[in-house]
Order: C-alpha cells, then sequence, then structure tokens
C-alpha cells in the first residue's frame, strides 16, 4: 500500500534503489519502443491497410505514451510491487501487439513441481458464451503443454493445421478482414483446424511429425517434504534508518508535525516530512491543499552513522509511542541497502 516499499534485492545481488530505476527506464525505453512501432504503423503508407492494424497502431501509441509517462513519473503507490508487474504486462501487451494481438499469445509459467500453461489475456467476459473468442492463443498455450511433456509430433500436426488454416483466410473477428473473407466465430474456427490436420503451411517451413518424439518421457519429480526457502540476498547488507506511518487523525498539518516532534524528540529519529493524499503538507505545503484526515509521516536518523548498531527495535518503540496518542493504519520500515535507500524519496527530499 506504500509508495516506500522497500524493493526486494535481486538474484544478481543489486540494490533495491537500482532495480527501481532500472525498472524505470525499462518501462520509459519499452513506452518510447511502443510509440515508435505504433506511428510506423498508423503513418507510413503500406505498413497496413486493415481497421485491425490502425487499431493495434493506436493501441500502441496510447500504451507507449502512458509508460512514458510512468517510468519519467517515478510515481507509484508500491514500487516493489506495481511497477515491474506493470512493465511485463506492458512488455507482454507490445509483443501480442507485434504478431496480431492477445488473441495470439500464449504462455507458461513452468516451475519445479508445477507448470501453468495459459493464454495471456484475461476470461473477457463481455464476450463469454457468445462465440466470438479467438481461441489461438489457449490452443497455442496447449501446444507449448504438449511439448513440454514430450508430444513433439501431436504439437508438431496441430501447430502445422493452425497455420495451414489461417493461410486459407479463416479467422475469428479480431485478426481484421485482411484476407478478403468474412471472420468465423471460435466454433467454426476449431472445427477448420481439427478439418485441416495433416496439411502443411505453405509460408514457412511444416513443422515435422516424423522422427520426432511421439510419448511422454516428463517424470514426475519427487514430492517436497518441506517448502523451498529461497534467499533474496545473501551478501547485500541492509540496515534500518527509519519509518513512514500512516495516521488516521483529524489534526491540521503543523498541530500534527508539533505533537509528532514531541514524541520523537528523546528518540533517535526526527520528523523529515508528512503528506497527505500524495502531497507534501510539512514542512513545506500549501494553505490550499485540501487535506483528508489520513496522513503519511516520516521519520529517519537523525545521524545516519548510527544506523548499522541501531536494527529495528528504535523504530518499534518510536511506533508504540505514536500509537500510543494516534490511530496507526499502517506502518513501513525504511531501509538501506548497500548505503543507498531501498524506498523511493518523498515528494520535496
Amino acid at each position: 500500500m506504500s509508495e516506500t516499499t522497500a524493493p526486494a534485492p535481486s538474484a544478481e545481488r543489486r540494490s533495491p534503489l537500482q532495480t527501481a530505476r532500472d525498472v524505470s527506464n525499462a518501462a520509459t525505453v519499452k513506452g518510447a519502443v511502443a510509440v515508435a512501432v505504433g506511428l510506423t504503423i498508423v503513418v507510413v503508407p503500406g505498413v497496413t491497410i486493415t481497421v485491425a492494424g490502425y487499431a493495434i497502431g493506436f493501441g500502441l501509441l496510447t500504451v507507449g505514451l502512458y509508460d512514458i509517462w510512468y517510468g519519467l513519473s517515478g510515481r507509484t503507490r508500491n514500487r516493489r510491487r506495481t511497477r515491474p508487474v506493470s512493465l511485463i504486462r506492458g512488455l507482454t501487451s507490445l509483443a501480442a501487439g507485434l504478431v496480431g494481438g492477445l488473441g495470439f499469445a500464449p504462455s507458461a509459467n513452468i516451475g519445479h513441481h508445477v507448470s501453468i500453461f495459459e493464454a495471456v489475456h484475461g476470461t473477457a467476459p463481455d464476450i463469454a458464451g457468445k462465440d466470438l473468442a479467438n481461441p489461438t492463443s489457449l490452443l497455442l498455450s496447449g501446444l507449448m503443454m504438449l511439448r513440454h511433456i514430450g508430444l513433439m509430433k501431436h504439437a508438431n500436426t496441430i501447430e502445422n493445421a493452425l497455420i495451414y488454416t489461417l493461410e486459407q483466410g479463416i479467422h475469428t473477428g479480431d485478426f481484421g478482414e485482411g484476407s478478403g473473407k468474412p471472420s468465423v466465430g471460435t466454433t467454426a474456427f476449431g472445427k477448420a483446424i481439427k478439418d485441416h490436420l495433416g496439411n502443411t503451411p505453405q509460408s514457412r517451413e511444416p513443422l515435422k511429425t516424423e522422427g520426432v518424439n511421439d510419448s511422454v518421457n516428463v517424470k514426475r519429480p519427487e514430492r517436497p517434504r518441506h517448502n523451498k526457502l529461497m534467499r533474496t540476498f545473501e551478501t547485500l547488507k541492509s540496515v534500518y534508518v527509519g519509518c513512514d506511518i500512516y495516521l488516521d487523525t483529524l489534526a491540521s498539518p503543523q498541530e500534527l508535525a508539533d505533537r509528532l516532534k514531541d514524541i520523537c524528540g528523546t528518540t533517535p529519529f526526527e520528523l523529515k516530512m508528512m503528506s497527505n493524499r500524495g502531497t507534501q503538507v510539512w514542512p513545506s505545503g500549501s494553505i490550499y491543499t485540501e487535506i483528508v484526515d489520513y496522513y503519511r509521516v516520516r521519520f529517519e536518523l537523525r545521524d545516519l552513522s548510527r544506523a548499522p548498531s541501531l536494527g529495528q527495535g528504535p523504530i518499534i518503540r518510536l511506533l508504540d509511542r505514536i500509537a500510543e496518542k494516534f490511530e496507526v493504519t499502517d506502518f513501513q520500515p525504511l531501509k538501506f541497502f548497500d548505503g543507498k535507500p531501498g524506498y523511493s524519496l518523498a515528494q520535496g527530499q
């Protein structure tokens, strides 16, 4: 919930700050790529002549501009979770757009003991039961599963039939009308693929169906006896340097700041800033800012050199003292990783 949540250190031993910055930069770069591709599709003559093509182009423009803003703004309530997930979803959508849309994008989540194969797109409840959905994404996901368990011949036979069907101009509505043939429904598209089993595509080299494995060769892994623990970091050094505390109170910014400074006066921490609805209201702020009865207050060490010897005990004791006077709704420790802040700087810092 907090915009100050520390990013989890990566397996490459990068600091959380580096990870957060890399993700922001990647979002910006990805946005720029999406804009470039979208402009190419929409503006350059001959790139596309279909309504679906123009829709994809404008869609990429929209997504790209949003990601550029997102990457440059650096504002999110939860950098550790929200930003990487947004980046992955954006890259997935971009890749899907380049190959024809989400209806053509399969996915796999492969683990040591369990693997899941599913379409990239959601459930699309607005077209459920209407015989409109493109089953290609789900079908390709199923082919990935067949190959995962060793049924290469079966997967190749079905994929050859799928490509052959598309070559014949048989398609669902989301594919556009570039083939000159009207679109068909989900059921008819699936039946066409079934009827074309054994045919091979002409636009590309057919996948081999002879001399390839046609039996299940995957072995069920041994059931684990306990949960596997994965270390998020081993050599990264982290220290506590402060905390963000979220309070429900009717006090004005100045009144709240005065009371909090009295509470932390004898502790190693000082009140650094307060925000309300994402806008700083102390030590600087505008009298015209409309506030609500919910604040984020940030405390940081007066002397950062003391961080290695303090631990989290003093932060918990500060929280306890504040909780005696105010209603605390959330609490987030602030840490340095390898000497760099593992949290986003507040407005004005």
